[in-house]
């Protein structure tokens, strides 16, 4: 996270010794938990186009002029076909965007928010998912609620062990889990743990590179042996 405190440090230079607004590529979870008024001291605001979005662009202003600068485009198909959110993403790579320049997708709404910067490329280039043929508009995107759906399932595990748990989720050995872990592939409410001893809780977010995220969401239960049964929930 060095370099990453090091660009925003760089940002605000720009911004007082230009007197001009900056923005960033949209910012992860973690990178935002990064972001506070000693390192940004100079006016910002965080948006992701809509109330409570995940991914977020940071924008700074030393002369406190913010530029909305997120768009928001819906999807209207013109086949019988499901949005998910794979296939709108991997669409919008293979225009050449790159994944850091993509906000929120909301399969639900047919909708995606995006770097305004490239309005043209999107209204201009964005004609198919796969091969299904598509039109696109730009929206109001503010009143958009995002959604969490999971996929709900159960492991049983004898502790609450970062690495125990990972091999059950993943069902894998937990030599491979630990690898995953010391490799910082692993992490917890989206900060990397490297400690495979560590323990989890319910509320916990874990994602795991390759594999996806998972919300831990009871721990209540235990087998006739005492071990533990844990209500996982994948987000889909």
């Amino acid at each position: 996270m060095k370099e990453f405190r090091k660009r925003l440090e760089n940002l605000v230079l720009e911004s007082i010794s230009n007197n001009k607004t900056y923005s960033t590529n949209f910012l992860t979870v973690e990178e935002q938990t990064h972001i506070n008024d000693k390192l940004i001291y100079i006016p910002y605001v965080l948006d992701g186009g809509y109330n409570n979005p995940e991914l977020k662009r940071l924008i700074v202003s030393y002369n406190n002029e913010f530029i909305k600068n997120v768009s928001c485009f819906k999807i209207t198909l013109n086949d019988n076909f499901v949005l998910t959110h794979q296939n709108i993403l991997g669409s919008l790579i293979a225009l050449g965007i790159s994944k850091e320049s993509i906000g929120d997708i909301i399969p639900l709404d047919n909708v995606f928010f995006i770097k305004t910067e490239l309005d043209n490329l999107i209204i201009n280039e964005f004609r198919k998912i796969g091969n299904n043929i598509i039109s696109i508009s730009k929206v109001d995107g503010s009143n958009y609620i995002r959604t969490i759906n999971y996929q709900d399932f159960t492991i049983i595990t004898k502790s609450l062990r970062l690495d125990l748990v990972v091999s059950k989720i993943i069902n894998k050995n937990r030599e491979f889990a630990k690898e995953l872990i010391e490799n910082d592939l692993v992490k917890i409410n989206h900060k990397p743990f490297t400690n495979k001893t560590k323990q989890v809780n319910v509320g916990d977010i874990i994602s795991i590179r390759k594999y996806g995220r998972y919300i831990i969401k009871n721990d209540s239960l235990r087998t006739k042996k005492d071990n533990i049964v844990l209500s996982i929930g994948k987000f889909v």
